[in-house]
This record gives C-alpha cells, structure tokens and sequence, in this order.
C-alpha cells in the first residue's frame, strides 16, 4: 500500500533533512516540499500539490512531506483532509511528529541559519504541534524524539517503522480462509 509520510514539526527541527535522507532508504519513495512554493494560502497550495500526486501515473510508492502544523484550526483541518484524500486514494496516511528537546532544537536551527534563540523559544512557548489521533482516516501517528538522532538517524528509524506498518497492513488486508 502507498504511504503518505506528513512528517510534522517546529521550524528547524529537521524535517526536510530527515524526509530527504528516507527517499534511499524506502522504495520509490518522493519528498514534496512545497517551502518553496509562496502560495498566498499555503494549505491550499499544499492540498493542491498532494492531489497532483495522488493522481498522476507515476506516483511514488512514498511521499514524504515536510511542513510544520500547528494545532490552529486551519493547521488541524489541513492534517484532516490529508488524511481523507489519502484514505480516498487509497493510500496509507501516517503523520509523524518530530521533536527534541529545547537545547537540540535551538542549536539544530541556529546551525542551520533557519530562526534566532528567541523566535524558537517563544515559538514553543505559544505553539503546539498538532496532533491527529483520534482521526477514522489516520492510519498511524508517531512522535519521534530526535534530540540524541540526526538525520539519518531518525529516517532510519522511520523507514524501519514504515516497512513494519506495511507489514501489518499487509496481513490486515488478507482474506482470511
């Protein structure tokens, strides 16, 4: 079954690194990073690039996307009809949340030139990232501790992860005799 890995979490945290660094490690896998894209409304642009996707020919067996969603209402009802347009598609939606403690992340997003000390703190102080569960279209939700993990790291562990989960749905899917 195709997967579509949300991978979730603060701003510098490593989510594009980790989703690149999955794309060897699972089959016919694809980051769709829409960072770069300065949509006007940036859910729809992102909801708008999955259907591309999910509809075209040559869809990947994984895609990987990284972006950071809140627990705002408009952040949570992006996450919700995601999983729907999976669940529709027929494809497995696993969101996965990405943390580390406040030291590990500061230091990670300063590394990477992507925010200040500050806006970081007062970032996590005022956000929460969002999360799915309970959801009928969900088919997993998992959050990942990355603060002694880099990025290879953890996209090994996510790899691991997702080959287990399709084992299972695999088995799931059986006829029964």
């Amino acid at each position: 079954m195709p997967a579509i890995l949300l991978i979730n979490g603060f701003p510098g945290i490593g989510k594009r690194a980790v989703a690149h660094e999955l794309v060897p490690l699972l089959p016919d896998a694809r980051v769709l990073d829409t960072r770069a894209a300065h949509h006007p409304e940036p859910h729809a642009a992102l909801l708008e690039a999955v259907v591309r996707v999910l509809d075209s020919p040559a869809a990947p067996h994984t895609l990987a996307i990284p972006v950071f969603l809140s627990v705002r209402r408009a952040d949570r009802a992006a996450l919700l009809e995601l999983a729907s347009l999976a669940s529709t598609a027929g494809w497995a939606f696993v969101h996965v949340i990405l943390c580390a403690s406040t030291e590990a992340h500061v230091a990670r997003a300063a590394a990477a030139g992507r925010a200040s000390e500050d806006d970081l703190l007062l970032l996590r102080m005022e956000e929460e990232v969002a999360a799915l569960a309970p959801c009928p279209d969900l088919t997993a939700e998992l959050e990942l501790d990355t603060t002694c993990l880099d990025a290879r790291a953890t996209a090994a562990v996510l790899a691991q992860y997702c080959d287990t989960l399709r084992r299972e749905v695999c088995v799931q899917a059986r006829p029964r005799p």
